[in-house]
């Protein structure tokens, strides 16, 4: 309350050092704010650099695939696992009391086992076995540093998300609906544009895919960040949160994906169904009552159009368990180990789940599997729901096979539940020492 008090702390602050992220100072010291007196304020300083690194890190996933003048493919993949690596590095004293997520680098550690045997059980076909690895190690990447995310640090990558989004929803109207050269132009991938293909969910346009490089991957980053526009964390004021998530919404109509925009209803309904949202009770109900049936009608019409409009990829989709099962006819080492890269369909698989069961048996499977159940009982609704729009989508389409949904799904594997410190809850009337990483010492007490 106290302006003098709050250029005393800034000042004692600076004196005293900081480290992992806080300024801490005797309030007692600030004589001019008695009310202060014998207890400790704490102040958030600008991020540290590792969460600058993983916001880098979604954009270039996020436009690598586009017809923006990018880096050697190769390099860019690099770029996408090693820069929150350098960041946590560059950052060490700043994350230095937080906990690393044990369970979501065993899982992580485990699929990058299991890679590297299924690598030298099969050979390598010619890939170098570092270009086999790179699916485990951006697991593992992410996953650990996603879990050193603190509240803060989450607010911001997550503000970030959505800003990426709504980037994407106003180049996929200037793509499928204004049709501006510029903005095909950047959303050619390989000299190929989806906006010739018939929308699926709104006619008279063509499909968008922005710089994400698929349709699918259009409507799959708006559904994320229109789920993470509901909280108010995120975004403070209801009226510009809701009308983002009108304007999101809108993007992954605009991507023609019917999965998409199923996706997007399953993870509203379940943000809503978390116990830890911060929504009056009243509204909840009305929302999940109303977003159930909704669920149920555009699930079963779009199944039912799609078998007059498209029946191949409808069968291809639907054809998926069939094709697990076979999985398991094959020699014992391939139904634990999978085939690798020798793996292959008549088809594309359009379905995660078969594809890794497939490439990394049936060990490759429960991995994945063990991240999704873990990912999905996090404290956090933001996180549950975004984690759904992934399994989700993963019943028909191959989100690990492209680097945005790769990083946002073990990125959130990791911060599931992350952001915690190695210390506890200073007690009342006691006094204790605080140890920084800088090596400074602070003394704390509670009243």
């Amino acid at each position: 309350a106290s302006p003098t008090a709050r250029d005393h702390l800034d000042t004692t602050g600076r004196a005293e050092g900081r480290s992992e992220g806080w300024i801490v100072t005797r309030a007692s010291e600030i004589d001019s704010c008695p009310m202060a007196r014998d207890e400790f304020i704490t102040r958030t300083t600008r991020p540290p650099f590792f969460v600058v690194a993983i916001c880098a890190s979604l954009t270039l996933a996020a436009v690598y695939n586009s017809g923006l003048p990018m880096p050697p493919r190769a390099v860019t993949e690099a770029m996408i696992v090693l820069l929150p690596l350098v960041g946590l590095v560059i950052s060490h004293q700043r994350v230095g009391g937080r906990r690393f997520p044990s369970v979501a680098i065993v899982i992580s550690a485990s699929l990058l086992i299991v890679v590297a045997l299924a690598a030298i059980l099969n050979g390598s076909a010619g890939t170098s076995m570092l270009v086999l690895l790179a699916p485990a190690l951006l697991a593992l990447s992410f996953a650990t540093t996603g879990g050193l995310l603190a509240e803060d640090d989450l607010r911001t990558v997550a503000r970030w998300i959505v800003i990426l989004g709504v980037c994407q929803a106003v180049l996929a109207f200037a793509e499928a609906q204004l049709l501006a050269t510029w903005a095909q132009n950047i959303a050619a991938t390989n000299g190929e544009l989806y906006r010739y293909r018939p929308n699926l969910v709104l006619d008279g346009i063509g499909r968008a895919s922005g710089t994400m490089g698929h349709p699918i991957l259009l409507g799959l980053i708006c559904a994320i960040a229109a789920i993470l526009t509901l909280n108010r964390d995120v975004v403070r004021s209801r009226p510009i949160g809701w009308a983002l998530f009108i304007a999101l919404a809108y993007g992954v109509v605009l991507s023609g994906s019917r999965s998409s925009v199923a996706a997007l209803i399953v993870g509203t309904l379940v943000y809503f169904l978390h116990p830890k949202t911060k929504t009056r009770r009243s509204l909840r109900i009305l929302i999940v009552l109303a977003l159930i049936p909704t669920m149920v009608i555009y699930i079963s019409e779009a199944i039912a159009g799609a078998r007059s409009v498209s029946i191949y990829s409808l069968n291809n989709r639907l054809d998926a368990l069939p094709r697990f099962l076979e999985t398991l006819n094959r020699p014992i080492e391939n139904v634990f180990l999978g085939e690798g890269e020798n793996f292959s369909l008549n088809t594309v698989a359009d379905n995660q789940f078969l594809t890794t069961i497939g490439v990394y048996g049936l060990i490759g499977f429960l991995i994945l599997v063990s991240g999704i159940i873990f990912a999905l009982f996090s404290r956090r609704p933001t996180v549950t729901a975004t984690v759904m729009v992934l399994a989700f989508m993963a019943l028909s389409f191959d989100v690990l096979e492209w680097g945005f949904s790769s990083v946002m799904f073990w990125l959130l594997v990791g911060l599931s539940h992350g952001g915690k410190l190695t210390g506890r809850t200073i007690e009342e009337n006691e006094s204790v020492s605080i140890s920084r990483g800088d090596g400074t010492i602070s003394l704390a007490h509670r009243t």
